[in-house]
């Protein structure tokens, strides 16, 4: 997968609304949002920017959420969902 440092948002202008960056935390494994594009802000209705998954109650280990982002963090494989944010919080 390609890290942060792989390519500069400024590069991808019309699908930044819509982009969220996400740190992957170790020991204990855990994510941490680092950027939200405005499209995801109006959806959740607040800035997440730096709130680890852990403290988000649908995001917990055991979550759909959750196992997506580890199945792509222990594997290093992509993944394509069409889970809905609305679907968020199965």
């Amino acid at each position: 997968m390609p890290s942060r440092a792989d390519f500069d948002p400024v590069d991808i202008p019309r699908l930044l609304a819509s982009t969220a960056l996400v740190d992957v935390l170790r020991d204990p494994l855990d994510f941490r949002f680092r950027l939200l594009g405005t499209a995801i802000d109006n959806i959740t209705s607040r800035n997440m920017r730096g709130v680890r998954f852990s403290e988000i109650p649908f995001l917990l280990p055991g979550n759909k959420g959750w196992a997506d982002y580890e199945y792509v963090a222990t594997t290093g494989h992509p993944l394509k969902t069409d889970r809905a944010y609305g679907d968020a919080q199965e």
